[in-house]
């Protein structure tokens, strides 16, 4: 949803260079010998930048005109603007993979941070804590940090001024300093409190953890829930994976990508068709997108039924839109769903889905 959020944001921004293109070329030009009048040149411009909306609107060819200029301007507009965004789209669709990816990334990163924590002092409870021991001797940890290239090299002092300055005046974690063989529950307490008061919350990492990853604010809370499952089950020495079978899901995403943009059209003339009451343009560009997303995995995964999908973008829609998209998104998938299956279009296959329900 977020690398289609991109790519429209992308396409109108393209389309605003081309504008931009069009009224720079038919200025009138001042210093000929018989200077251009500025008003038959706004006519120019007025003209060719409508031809340029309908082209927009219907994707016919441009029209040719009486005015070799017009149509020069407006071929090479159309030109540009169709390489600005095809190099866009392959530029958004090759950091869709490597984003999610990154996301792994992360979680490695974060659970050295731990570990780095626990080097600030030696001979203290957090440097011999029984669930860090775990982390450190690790050989799947540490074989991801060597493979990844993965250090806080350039973030050590930062992480030592933090635990000066704030994780080692907090009540609670003097508290556990201060025990005398703390059990390795006692152990675990204190690095949960590190992820949820320090790694989680303190604004300077925030801070650095944001221009490290510009989709922390939508994936720290994956990340958290990641982090403290590891802790969590630290003895069984295992780490978490992005996904069970990475490459099946990786295929999911970029299907569901592709054919949402391939079958734009026809998203945007159901979405129009049936949304009565609302104009598609004064709808939320997420709340678009999360409707042509809902429509595409309906019609293009026949092992994933219809109510598996509507539930799914309802739930993306509370996180990424407005309070009220929750019902809009589900009464519209509702009618979309009902509509396309009438009309035969949604074929599902496997057990328990012949009925598409």
């Amino acid at each position: 949803m977020q690398n289609l959020f991109a790519y429209y944001q992308a396409k109108e921004a393209d389309f605003l260079l081309a504008e931009d293109y069009v009224k720079e070329k038919l200025q009138p030009n001042l210093n000929l010998d018989v200077p251009e009048k500025k008003i038959e040149m706004a006519e120019k411009e007025k003209e060719a930048l409508s031809i340029l909306h309908k082209w927009k609107i219907d994707k016919s060819p441009t029209i040719d005109t009486e005015d070799n200029r017009i149509d020069d301007v407006i071929d090479f507009a159309t030109s540009k603007f169709e390489k600005d965004l095809e190099k866009d789209l392959r530029t958004i669709s090759q950091k869709m993979v490597i984003e999610v990816e990154n996301l792994h990334k992360y979680y490695i990163k974060l659970l050295l941070l731990i570990i780095e924590f626990s080097n600030v002092k030696e001979d203290t409870n957090l440097s011999n804590n029984k669930i860090v021991d775990l982390l450190r001797n690790n050989e799947e940890l540490s074989s991801e940090l060597i493979k990844k290239d993965i250090s806080w090299g350039s973030q050590l002092v930062l992480i030592k001024k933090i635990y000066n300055n704030f994780l080692a005046k907090e009540p609670e974690f003097d508290s556990y300093q201060a025990i005398n063989n703390p059990t390795i529950e006692e152990d675990r307490d204190c690095v949960n409190f590190i992820i949820k008061n320090i790694i989680f919350a303190h604004e300077d990492l925030i801070e650095y953890l944001e221009s490290e990853d510009i989709y922390w604010e939508e994936n720290k809370n994956i990340l958290k829930s990641m982090v403290r499952k590891s802790i969590k089950d630290a003895e069984s020495n295992t780490l978490l994976k992005i996904s069970q079978n990475w490459d099946d899901d990786k295929d999911f995403f970029k299907k569901l990508f592709n054919e949402t943009l391939i079958n734009d059209d026809n998203l945007n003339e159901l979405i129009t068709k049936h949304s009565k009451n609302w104009k598609k343009d004064r709808l939320a560009l997420t709340d678009v997108i999360i409707l042509k997303m809902g429509v595409t995995e309906m019609l293009n995964f026949p092992s994933i039924p219809v109510k598996v999908s509507i539930n799914e973008y309802i739930e993306v829609s509370k996180t990424y839109s407005t309070p009220k998209s929750k019902q809009f998104i589900n009464g519209l998938l509702d009618k979309f769903a009902d509509v396309l299956q009438s009309e035969g279009k949604i074929k599902k296959s496997g057990r328990g889905l012949i009925d598409n329900k």
